[in-house]
């Protein structure tokens, strides 16, 4: 067979890629009924012809079209992103600088820097991920959306046969954190004193929207009055502060704050009051299997006893209910999120009087990004020794919760002379977290710890105790025997470094065991 065009200019080759000898001619083997040529010249419009002996000839029309030049991001994103939105971004195909349609589908590979920093998806909901853009033919544009996730500059790079280009994301980061604090008492003018009851921690950049921000806190004081350590703290309007009170203002605190907000997927329902309110509706329902509650306490007293062992507790997908003796205010927050999780359970009278530990078994199997969030509840009015009161828990298997309490104490009866209710919720991020469970002893004399973890992206890194009490998401046990010590307990669990928690307590008066939970958000 012999190939021709009109007018003359096309070159005609036997190898896809046009290179070697040129020729117009091409045999069809024995006992076959076609053969392929390849061929390349000017763009143009032509006429293509075929011949072959004692076959009657044959021709069709031949476009030759000028290839894209430049691959252009015609999308200019926001001055500023939130971490975790997904941004549709548009790419074409150009020559000359003119939208050029590809004749034949298309592919751009997707890059960014740092690795890791954003995602790419191949849809609107940002659920299925990609690594390419996708240019259907006699189409000039593909549109790609992207997921920053780590906070600062982001660089998406697209690349193409025909051509390759960038555009930075400015990425507000996803989890903002800091500490303010309670000053000690003053004196005033006529001799009397004031004191300090009310902080205010500044948030930069402010929050967006506080009904999409998880609010995690913990407080601590050197005073052993468990009226100064607790403080009901909570997200203002503005989303530019974390505003906290407390009943008791005998000395100084400090409160370390995390805040994480998160676009889609994620919602919150805050409520605080200064009273201690039986329960809150909640607006709409949430569901409780993707659901957990954060607390924070104001209790005016000495001792930290029965009533500072206050509970918030979901009920019901409208309800959250407060379970215990009286308090002075608290705040809560009912967090809803799409992709986690949730295996809660309410055991009365799970550690009875004698018992140190207990183990929850035969739980629905979860993935290795779990944490756990325990509140103990004493139910008896009266004094015990603190380690009888606060309870540590881990999670040693896809199936179990161990929950501990006394922590390095001697048996013998020792932090075991109370009997406490226990309520847990088990959270599995799921695909939405990578979660690292630590333990960490604060021997006697100790008042900090740094902690050795895994390298994470501290811009989307949450850190928090699994037991939460009147001070936050800040305990574990302790094997202080004297009552209201709660300052052995109350620590900070600040992520100093990459790899680094750095845990610190206020008072170093006797061994305190925490397991805490290092949580990488994916949203």
């Amino acid at each position: 067979m012999t190939f021709s065009t009109t007018p003359s200019g096309v070159t005609f080759r036997a190898q896809p890629s046009c290179t070697g000898a040129s020729g117009a001619s091409v045999s069809i083997p024995v006992g076959q009924a076609r053969a392929t040529i390849y061929l390349s010249g000017p763009a143009g419009t032509y006429t293509l012809s075929a011949t072959a002996n004692g076959l009657l000839g044959a021709s069709q029309p031949l476009v030759i079209a000028d290839p894209p030049d430049a691959l252009v991001f015609t999308t200019t994103p926001p001055n500023s992103i939130l971490g975790g939105t997904c941004l549709p971004l548009t790419l074409e195909a150009q020559r000359a600088g003119v939208p050029h349609p590809l004749l034949v589908a298309s592919t751009a590979s997707l890059t960014a820097t740092p690795a890791n920093g954003t995602r790419f998806y191949s849809d609107v909901g940002c659920i299925t991920s990609t690594t390419s853009a996708t240019f259907a033919a006699g189409s000039p544009t593909s549109t790609v959306y992207v997921k920053p996730l780590t906070g600062g500059v982001n660089v998406v790079t697209a690349t193409a046969a025909f051509g390759m280009d960038s555009v930075t994301l400015n990425t507000v980061r996803i989890v903002r954190r800091g500490s303010c604090s309670f000053s000690a008492p003053s004196t005033t003018a006529d001799g009397g004193t004031s004191e300090d009851l009310s902080a205010s921690c500044s948030i930069s950049p402010a929050i967006n929207d506080p009904a999409h921000t998880i609010l995690i806190i913990q407080s601590t004081a050197s005073s052993d009055r468990a009226g100064v350590l607790q403080a009901r703290c909570r997200l203002n309007n503005n989303g530019d502060s974390v505003q906290c009170n407390r009943a008791d203002g005998n000395s100084s605190g400090t409160v370390h704050y995390q805040v994480a907000e998160i676009p889609q997927g994620l919602r919150t329902e805050a409520f605080s009051v200064t009273s201690c309110a039986a329960t809150q509706t909640i607006t709409p329902a949430v569901d409780p299997a993707k659901s957990f509650v954060l607390k924070t306490l104001q209790n005016n007293g000495d001792i930290y006893d029965n009533e500072d062992t206050v509970v918030a507790w979901l009920t019901s997908p409208t309800t959250m209910s407060i379970i215990g003796d009286q308090c002075d205010g608290y705040a809560v927050q009912v967090v809803e999120w799409d992709g986690v999780t949730v295996t809660r359970a309410a055991l009365d009278g799970g550690l009875p009087v004698g018992a140190r530990a207990v183990t929850v078994s035969g739980l629905p199997p979860a993935s290795n990004a779990r944490a756990v969030l325990l509140q103990p509840l004493s139910p008896l009015s009266t004094t015990e020794p603190v380690c009888d009161l606060v309870v540590r828990a881990d999670v040693p298997s896809p199936s179990e919760v161990r929950m501990s309490r006394g922590a390095t104490a001697p048996d013998g009866g020792t932090c075991v002379g109370t009997r406490l209710d226990l309520y847990l919720e088990r959270i599995d991020f799921g695909q939405r977290a990578v979660v690292q469970e630590r333990t960490v002893t604060l021997l006697q004399n100790d008042t900090t710890e740094p902690v050795t973890i895994a390298p994470v992206d501290v811009t989307r890194t949450l850190v928090f105790a699994g037991t939460q009490l009147g001070v936050g998401q800040a305990a574990g046990e302790t094997r202080q025997t004297t009552p209201s010590r709660l300052n052995d307990v109350a620590a900070r669990f600040e992520l100093t470094a990459a790899d680094t928690v750095t845990v610190t307590r206020a008072r170093s008066g006797a061994d305190t065991t925490y397991t805490f939970y290092v949580v990488e958000l994916v949203p």
